[in-house]
């Protein structure tokens, strides 16, 4: 099935830095969905995020905390050039993911990535 935000002509400009509270399309999007199924929807499941760590990342994570995601079923591994310390440490203080489910890296660009 397709979604679509009833406003597509949704205008916003996300600084990464800032952690945005919600997003139109991802609010209604999960509204839709907690509609059309029970509200723990995500309840048995666990998610490996393997991604950058931007702002938005917030909301994404938190939508689907709202759909019955555990937090301690929650992990992430991070990219090393866009970890964000801030996102990270409101995600375990608001959705309550657990510390020790992030995986930090060290990498930097300037090293060699293979041994």
């Amino acid at each position: 099935r397709m979604y679509y935000c009833k406003n597509h002509n949704i205008d916003y400009n996300i600084n990464q830095e800032e952690i945005p509270l919600n997003l139109p399309l991802v609010d209604e999007f999960v509204e839709k969905l907690k509609k059309e199924n029970s509200e723990d929807i995500l309840k048995d499941w666990k998610c490996l995020m393997i991604q950058h760590q931007f702002g938005d990342h917030y909301v994404q994570t938190k939508g689907l905390a709202d759909l019955g995601l555990k937090p301690k079923n929650i992990f992430w591994q991070d990219i090393p050039y866009t970890e964000n310390k801030l996102l990270r440490e409101y995600l375990i203080e608001n959705i309550k993911i657990p510390r020790e489910n992030f995986f930090l890296n060290d990498y930097k660009l300037t090293m060699n990535y293979v041994g």
